[in-house]
């Protein structure tokens, strides 16, 4: 005969009888799919996504960022191959064809090392 089933009987009513004394409270939490009344964390009163503001802070930011790190001449010819490889897309040149062919071929490659 085993005698730890009262111990164990005892071990987990005494949880369930605790719980139940605690008295009800009024939450001020929204129900499933409700929103709550005021402005969210990243929204304003009007309900925008913000993150500063006014515009004015949004500027202040941007000239502080650009005083503490402006950008560079390699930062500049980055850009600009960046902008030229745009518009070699946007014109489908044969520099942009080779490119795409290439991916497929990477593609192909990695689904055959698959196989």
């Amino acid at each position: 005969m085993n005698h730890g089933y009262p111990l164990l009987l005892l071990m987990l009513s005494a949880p369930i009888a605790g719980c139940a004394t605690v008295p009800a409270q009024e939450s001020d939490f929204a129900l499933h799919g409700e929103e709550p009344a005021g402005p969210g964390i990243f929204s304003g009163e009007s309900g925008k996504f913000i993150f500063f503001k006014d515009d004015a802070a949004l500027a202040k930011a941007s000239e502080s960022a650009l005083e503490s790190d402006p950008p560079s001449a390699k930062d500049w010819e980055e850009f600009a191959a960046f902008k030229r490889w745009l518009k070699a897309r946007e014109a489908q040149d044969p520099s942009y064809q080779e490119f795409l062919q290439w991916r497929r071929f990477e593609a192909y490659k990695k689904w055959q090392n698959t196989q």
